[in-house]
C-alpha cells in the first residue's frame, strides 16, 4: 500500500516491484514504468590469518584479515592505548587485542572480528655443519658443503666467512633454506681451517648464529671412494589412512682404503599439515650402527659415526621405514648424503642416487654427473577405494560399482571382458555403472553383462595418482 507524490521518494523498506505514474499537467498524458527494488543483506566474509602475528625482535606488526578481493570494503579498527584506524592494513607496535569492523558500502552490511596479537621473542633453533671438499684422484674438489638441520621451515639465513657474523641482511633480506638444509655445496677448499657464521632469523624477527670451521681436505693416496643409493616404495593405505614408506640404502666403499667414521645424514621434510613418525631402522651390517635417536629432522644421523666403518669392497644395506600421513601431500623427494674419513684423514662424501645402484657407468666414481639424482616415490590417494565385487541385482545394495574417495577428481574409467573385449567406456565416470555395456558391439537390447570377472583400469586427468587398474567380479 506504498504511495508517494515526490519525485525521489525515500524511506523504502520492503523489496518488490514498485510502480512510477508520470502526468503531464498540460495533456493530462500519462506514462509509467515499473521499479524493482531488490534486498541485498549479504554480510562481508572475514577470516583471521593463521598464525596470526607476534612482536617479537622486530619493532612492528601489520594486522590483516582475509576478505574477498572483489569487493571494496571500509575498514575501522580499533584496539590498545585508543588505537584507531580506517586503512585495510596498519601497522602496530603494541601487543594486545585489535578489534575490525569490515562494512560493505553497497548495503551497510558489517562484520566484527577480533585479532589477539602476542609478543614471541624465541630466537631461531638449529644445528649447522661444515664439511670438507672431496677428492677425485689427488686433487681436491670445491665442493665443501655448509649444512643446517633443526630449523623451522619459514627461517631465512645468510653467513659469511668469518668467526662472527658481518653481514647485513635481515628477515626480509635473508634467504630461504633448500628443502634439504645444504646452504651450499661449492666451498673452495682451505688450505687451513677456514670459520663460516651462519646467522638464521625468524619470522619474529629474532637470529640466532651459529660458527663452523671448514677443515682443508688432503688428497693423497691410498684411493678413498664410496658411494650411496637410495631405494624407495610406498605401502597400500593403511586401515587408519596413513602409508608406510620405505627407504633402503645401498652403501659401497669403491676404494682400497678402509673408511671409518661412517655416517649417513638424511633430512625428512614434508610439508605442513602432512606428519610422520620413525617406524623403524635396521641393517643386518656388522660394521654399520644405527643411530636409535634418528628423527630425520633435530638428528638426521641414521648411523653413530663413531662405531661404524665400511672395509674395502664392501657393500651394506640400511633400511628405514616411516609412517607417514600424507594429508594433501602427493609426492616425496629428498636424498641422503654419506660420508667418512680415510685413514689419512681425508674426508669422502657422496649424495645419493636413486635406486640401488650409487655408480651406474661403474667407474669407482659415484659423484658423476647423473649419479645423484633424488629419490622421488608418488603417493597413492589413502581416501581412493576400488570394491573388488558388486551386485546389479535391483536390490539397493552395492547395485553400481562405486569408486569411493573420487570427489571432484575427473576419473576415466575402462571395462574389459575376459577376452579383452571393451565393454565400458565412460571419460568422466561418476559412480553410476550398473553392469550395463556401453560400447555399441556390446549392447543387445537393456541387457545386462553376464555375471563374471572383469578387467578396469581407471585413469586420473589431474596426473596426481597413477592409472590403477584390476578386477571386479560382476555377480546376481
Amino acid at each position: 500500500s506504498y504511495t508517494s507524490a515526490i519525485q525521489n521518494p525515500t524511506g523504502i523498506v520492503s523489496s518488490g516491484d514498485y510502480t512510477l505514474s508520470v502526468v503531464d499537467i498540460a495533456s493530462s498524458c500519462t506514462s509509467t514504468s515499473v521499479v524493482t527494488v531488490i534486498s541485498n543483506t549479504t554480510v562481508p566474509v572475514v577470516g583471521l590469518i593463521t598464525p596470526q602475528p607476534s612482536l617479537g625482535c622486530n619493532s612492528t606488526v601489520t594486522l590483516a584479515v582475509i576478505t574477498d578481493t572483489a569487493v571494496t570494503y571500509n575498514y575501522d579498527w580499533t584496539g590498545v592505548s585508543s588505537f584507531t584506524s580506517s586503512i585495510a592494513n596498519p601497522t602496530i607496535n603494541i601487543a594486545g587485542d585489535y578489534s575490525v569492523t569490515v562494512t560493505d558500502p553497497s548495503n551497510g552490511c558489517l562484520t566484527n572480528v577480533v585479532l589477539t596479537i602476542g609478543t614471541n621473542t624465541a630466537a631461531p633453533s638449529f644445528t649447522a655443519m661444515a664439511m670438507a671438499a672431496t677428492c677425485s684422484g689427488t686433487m681436491a674438489n670445491n665442493d665443501g658443503i655448509l649444512m643446517l638441520s633443526g630449523f623451522s621451515i619459514n627461517d631465512v639465513y645468510d653467513y659469511t666467512q668469518a668467526l662472527t657474523y658481518t653481514g647485513s641482511a635481515t628477515y626480509s633480506s635473508g634467504f630461504a633454506i633448500p628443502l634439504g638444509g645444504v646452504l651450499t655445496n661449492t666451498l673452495v677448499n682451505p688450505i687451513a681451517n677456514t670459520p663460516y657464521t651462519i646467522r638464521l632469523f625468524s619470522s619474529n624477527g629474532c637470529m640466532h648464529d651459529t660458527t663452523v670451521m671448514l677443515n682443508p681436505t688432503l688428497c693423497n693416496l691410498p684411493n678413498t671412494s664410496l658411494g650411496i643409493a637410495k631405494f624407495g616404495k610406498v605401502s597400500d593405505p593403511l586401515d587408519d589412512k596413513t602409508l608406510d614408506v620405505t627407504y633402503i640404502f645401498t652403501i659401497i666403499n669403491y676404494g682400497n682404503d678402509i673408511i671409518t667414521n661412517v655416517q649417513i645424514k638424511d633430512t625428512l621434510l614434508v610439508a605442513h599439515p602432512a606428519q610422520y613418525t620413525i617406524k623403524s631402522l635396521a641393517t643386518s651390517s656388522s660394521s654399520l650402527v644405527t643411530n636409535n635417536f634418528y628423527n630425520g629432522l633435530g638428528n638426521t644421523n641414521l648411523l653413530n659415526a663413531a662405531s661404524s666403518t665400511l672395509a674395502v669392497g664392501a657393500v651394506e644395506t640400511l633400511t628405514l621405514v616411516i609412517n607417514l600421513k600424507p594429508d594433501t601431500l602427493t609426492s616425496l623427494t629428498n636424498s641422503a648424503i654419506l660420508m667418512g674419513v680415510g685413514s689419512l684423514g681425508n674426508n669422502v662424501r657422496d649424495t645419493s642416487n636413486t635406486g640401488y645402484d650409487p655408480d651406474p657407468n661403474s667407474n669407482s666414481n659415484a659423484s658423476d654427473q647423473g649419479e645423484n639424482i633424488p629419490t622421488v616415490i608418488k603417493l597413492p590417494d589413502v581416501d581412493l577405494f576400488i570394491p573388488e565385487v558388486f551386485t546389479p541385482n535391483g536390490d539397493g545394495i552395492n547395485d553400481v560399482f562405486k569408486i569411493k574417495g573420487i570427489r571432484e577428481r575427473e576419473a576415466k574409467l575402462t571395462v574389459y571382458n575376459r577376452w579383452g573385449s571393451l565393454v565400458y567406456d565412460n571419460s568422466a565416470y561418476d559412480n553410476t555403472w550398473d553392469g550395463t555395456p556401453n560400447v555399441s558391439n556390446m549392447i543387445i537390447g537393456n541387457s545386462k553383462l553376464p555375471q563374471g570377472t572383469y578387467y578396469y583400469i581407471v585413469e586420473f586427468a589431474d596426473g596426481q595418482t597413477d592409472a590403477i587398474n584390476g578386477f571386479v567380479v560382476l555377480q546376481y
